[in-house]
């Protein structure tokens, strides 16, 4: 190998100096054989680094990649507590909704219910004092029609009876209290 790295050199240096004597297309060649050759050292003298290089990229990259990824699963992991979080809350949500048009159903029944016994009450109340007056109305009517019978039936007695009558009167009166039996025998 030693000995055709060396070959190879002394083409190269002896390269220029024999394309002042050659042709175009023999140019062409050798400079062709100029560029592989130079490939070829370059490879061969910068292998290590640039496998080195390559695999130290490598394990960057596929460590960059395992971080990804368990950022990845990470994230899907809390987007999913998240969704069940929201999930939790709106059902949440739902229920206080018809808890809260329940509620308020039974409140307006409620308050209706209360309304119609305080009008019934109101009503009630109204009927006793419409009754209370009429009653009282109607006592003040008959006193008052006792009251004109009584003046009238006097009037009516002055009038008609004579002293003989208003006499004759008495004594049965008088006569009838007598044939009562009196308190005190009545208790023994």
């Amino acid at each position: 190998m030693k000995q055709t790295a060396l070959i190879v050199f002394a083409l190269l240096i002896a390269s220029p100096a024999l394309a002042s004597e050659t042709s175009a297309m023999q140019q062409f060649i050798w400079q062709w054989v100029n560029l592989i050759i130079l490939i070829g050292v370059l490879v061969f003298v910068a292998r290590k680094p640039i496998r080195s290089f390559l695999a130290g990229r490598r394990l960057a990259i596929k460590n960059d990649l395992d971080k990804s990824k368990s950022m990845l699963e990470e994230a899907e992991t809390k987007l999913s507590e998240w969704q069940q979080k929201i999930d939790v809350l709106d059902e949440a949500m739902f229920e206080i909704e018809a808890s809260s048009t329940t509620r308020t159903a039974a409140e307006r029944e409620q308050i209706l219910v209360q309304a119609e016994a305080a009008a019934d009450r109101i009503k009630a109340d109204a009927r006793a004092v419409v009754d209370q007056e009429l009653t009282r109305a109607r006592e003040e009517l008959r006193s008052e029609a006792a009251n004109l019978a009584v003046d009238l039936a006097a009037k009516l007695i002055k009038e008609k009876i004579s002293d003989a009558d208003q006499e004759r009167l008495v004594t049965e009166f008088a006569q009838r209290l007598e044939a009562l039996p009196s308190e005190s025998t009545k208790r023994n």
